[in-house]
């Protein structure tokens, strides 16, 4: 304690300090603020991405985030918005003219995720799909509960495939002609992008 103590007089974040597990564990249950992950973000002007104008100002930001030990992302909010109202090809184009990354908005959903080591899982039928948010390494019997409590009172088995598979296969039954479908239990430790069929009874 009394080393953060001295690194928070300092004006220096939590996230900066070398911690061990032992001490981790002594403060966790203090839910200090500058121990939670981040990501520093510079929004910056359109001319940036032909210019880099104002780099400089990007630069401190890239230090600052050095320094606690994060992440920086570089995008331009008002050109996301501008790219979110198109049509895909229309942004793909748009972003290609500006020489822009067209990826920017997912990049900083997909760090997000990372970050907060949280990945996405789908159900559906054929009418429609859903998708789960998790922590990574969480067995598919607790995934079952995120869905519905019966689910993982009453789990019996998990179908499980990959969105990239069934997309690339189109249908349930080409994939499991493909050989890519197949049954875990109630261990199983799901995927990003798992797409699971759970049966259970109730």
């Amino acid at each position: 304690l009394t080393k953060v103590r001295d690194s928070l007089q300092k004006g220096d974040s939590v996230r900066a300090i070398r911690l061990k597990e032992q001490e981790l564990r002594i403060i966790k249950g203090l839910n200090l603020l500058t121990q939670k992950p981040v990501i520093y973000v510079a929004n910056v002007e359109e001319d940036y991405y032909k210019t880099n104008e104002r780099k400089e100002l990007v630069k401190e930001v890239e230090d600052i985030a050095k320094l606690d030990k994060a992440e920086v992302m570089i995008i331009s909010a008002k050109i996301l918005q501008e790219l979110s109202e198109l049509p895909d090809e229309n942004a793909q184009e748009f972003a290609k003219d500006m020489k822009i990354p067209y990826e920017g908005l997912n990049e900083f959903i997909r760090a997000s995720y990372k970050l907060l080591d949280i990945i996405t899982f789908f159900t559906g039928n054929e009418n429609e799909v859903h998708a789960w948010t998790i922590k990574r390494n969480t067995p598919v019997v607790k995934a079952a509960g995120k869905i519905h409590s019966d689910m993982e009172k009453g789990f019996i088995k998990a179908e499980v495939t990959n969105w990239e598979d069934l997309s690339d296969a189109g249908s349930i039954s080409k994939i499991k002609e493909m050989g890519t479908y197949r049954v875990e239990g109630r261990d199983y430790l799901v995927k990003d992008g798992d797409v699971i069929y759970i049966h259970f009874y109730s």
